[in-house]
């Protein structure tokens, strides 16, 4: 039995460090602790890309690039990229228009402002997707933390 599995490793690293360096970044940038921003989604870089860039390249190394788990990890991994960069960033550009939208509604509206649920939040969360720069950060990501766990294992 292995003790320190690379995948799982992989797996860690690859949505836990670009996470952390959103939160290093925020509490730089705002000159504040900001640990809230290592939970959100979007941002620079991809935490979803950088997994499964960091997984798919690290089953190709330990494994084989021509082994059926690197084909499937390698087609899991175009699916989430291709979902976080395009439908996630489509409905997060969305959900910003509908909040706007919420927001602006008069005392004279149908349904007042104050009723509309907002999961206990001020105003009305609106998730974002990536840009393709913040994507490709993740993958580059992902890919060097394949490449020191292929090194060191």
């Amino acid at each position: 039995m292995e003790v320190f599995s690379p995948y799982f490793f992989a797996v860690v690293a690859g949505f836990g460090l670009p996470q952390l360096f959103k939160s290093v970044w925020a509490s730089l940038r705002d000159r504040r602790l900001r640990w809230r921003v290592a939970f959100d989604t979007g941002g620079m870089p991809s935490s979803h890309s950088s997994l499964v860039t960091a997984l798919a390249l690290t089953i190709g190394a330990k494994v084989g690039w021509g082994s059926p788990i690197f084909v499937l990890a390698a087609v899991w991994a175009a699916i989430v990229i291709y979902d976080s960069a395009h439908v996630r960033r489509a409905v997060g550009e969305q959900g910003v228009a509908l909040r706007g939208l919420l927001l602006q509604r008069g005392p004279g509206a149908k349904t007042r402002p104050d009723t509309i649920p907002t999961g206990g939040l001020d105003e009305p969360y609106a998730s974002r997707g990536h840009t393709p720069a913040e994507v490709l950060a993740g993958m580059a990501c992902g890919a060097v933390i394949a490449v020191v766990v292929a090194l060191l294992t």
